[in-house]
């Protein structure tokens, strides 16, 4: 995508990701060992310089506003690839299955990454994570 259309480009993903918010009903998640899921899941997967992986219809409108704010700022964005749902599933599985965004951002870009619920992964020789576990203490965790 081109920088002169990413603004564009940018404020209408910033407006679907803002009206697919207000689907977001807790009672629809599913908390198991691989992470959360949405059984009525509706937003692509996002995955920003290929090492943080964002879930938006697994957080409230809170963490889906901090992942808008922070990590969609068009002066801090490099490039934007969409993939189809086809292609997103097979890198992806199940996650991809709504498509998926890849976002690069500027080399210098100053950008907080742990937000919208993201947890580091524990690797010493690069930092990388995902929001997939948003489990609150008292809901049920199904372990297969």
């Amino acid at each position: 995508m081109k920088d002169t259309s990413i603004d564009s480009y940018i404020d209408s993903l910033k407006i679907a990701i803002f009206q697919d918010t207000l689907k977001f009903n807790r009672t629809d998640l599913l908390h198991t060992n691989m992470g959360t899921r949405n059984t009525q899941s509706y937003s692509p997967i996002y995955i920003v310089n290929m090492r943080y992986m964002y879930n938006l219809d697994i957080i409230n409108g809170t963490l889906v506003k901090e992942f808008v704010n922070n990590i969609l700022n068009p002066s801090k964005i490099q490039t934007i690839e969409i993939l189809d749902t086809l292609y997103s599933q097979s890198l992806f599985g199940t996650r991809g299955i709504n498509g998926a965004i890849l976002i690069t951002t500027k080399k210098k870009a100053k950008l907080n990454f742990k937000i919208a619920g993201l947890k580091w992964a524990k690797n010493k020789k690069y930092k990388y994570g995902n929001n997939f576990d948003q489990r609150q203490g008292n809901e049920i965790k199904i372990l297969y």
